[in-house]
């Protein structure tokens, strides 16, 4: 390939003439491109990302070092900048994935510093595209945080969830929120199982996958009595129940369950399950009750 061509790769990676400009045909491109061809641009485009915020010049430069596999240059901070600043499907499809790629790479005090600002992103905006890639963004950085600070990460992200009445918000910290659930403590996410099943919106999966994410630090017989507890809150309908019906016909005898296995067969046989109780109101709810008599 000519020295020009080169040129030209480089040109197009950076100077996209307009904000919709697709990627799809430089990446293809490069990943054909020969080895002394690779190696010549990739510090090219490593320059472009130097100084100064994320704008679509470097988004594309970006995406070209992702195929590439050569992102020592992409810094957190800006993509999450760059995140913020644009509802653009193009470039959100190649921040997020280049976020992931460089989460491992963060220190510690790097991964603190960004949580505050992904959640705080997240509460910011209602739009599809960038809780699509704020949701994955908080959760590579979770799972880099050491146990104790993942842990407290938790109370945040739910106490987030509960001031959220939009869903994509509530599925983006839902999916946060799973990803540190493994580094919970069982008493950790016994305590927080209650917090989240308030938190869950009739029509969010999301808020389901996190519970059973905390569920699944408990014991099949307490995990199966948190799920029926969590059918009693009157939210938990739509999606949501049709998730937790899910997560219950999970448990190692649900093979008994009589057909159709819908709602009232799952009811039915929960009824007849060891220290089930479908009768009482959860405790919290008794609390609240009795708090307000």
């Amino acid at each position: 390939m000519s020295g020009l061509a080169c040129r030209l790769f480089v040109a197009i990676a950076t100077n996209f003439p307009r904000p919709k400009a697709k990627y799809d045909k430089i990446v293809q491109a490069l990943s054909i491109a020969n080895p002394n061809i690779r190696e010549t641009i990739a510090p090219i485009v490593h320059a472009a990302l130097k100084s100064g915020r994320y704008d679509i010049k470097k988004v594309a430069a970006i995406a070209v070092l992702m195929r590439l596999g050569s992102i020592d240059s992409i810094k957190a901070g800006p993509i999450i900048e760059a995140i913020k600043g644009t509802t653009n499907s193009d470039q959100l499809r190649a921040l997020a994935p280049a976020f992931e790629a460089i989460a491992a790479q963060l220190k510690p005090d790097e991964a603190r510093a960004l949580v505050g600002p992904i959640i705080e992103a997240i509460k910011g905006t209602a739009n599809p595209d960038q809780l699509s890639a704020l949701a994955p963004a908080l959760a590579a950085i979770a799972v880099q945080l050491k146990p104790a600070e993942a842990r407290a990460l938790a109370g945040p992200i739910i106490e987030a969830i509960k001031e959220t009445t939009d869903f994509g918000q509530t599925g983006a910290l839902g999916q946060a929120l799973a990803a540190i659930a493994a580094q919970l403590k069982p008493a950790e996410a016994r305590a927080l199982a209650g917090p989240i099943i308030e938190a869950i919106k009739p029509e969010s999966y999301n808020g389901i996958e996190a519970l059973a994410a905390l569920a699944d630090r408990l014991s099949w017989p307490e995990r199966l009595q948190l799920f029926a507890s969590a059918l009693k809150y009157p939210a938990v309908y739509g999606n949501s129940r049709d998730g937790l019906i899910d997560k219950i016909k999970k448990h190692p005898t649900a093979k008994t369950i009589r057909p159709p296995g819908d709602f009232w067969a799952v009811v039915e046989w929960l009824k007849g399950q060891p220290g089930i109780d479908l009768t009482r109101l959860p405790e919290r709810m008794r609390a609240a009750d009795h708090s307000t008599s």
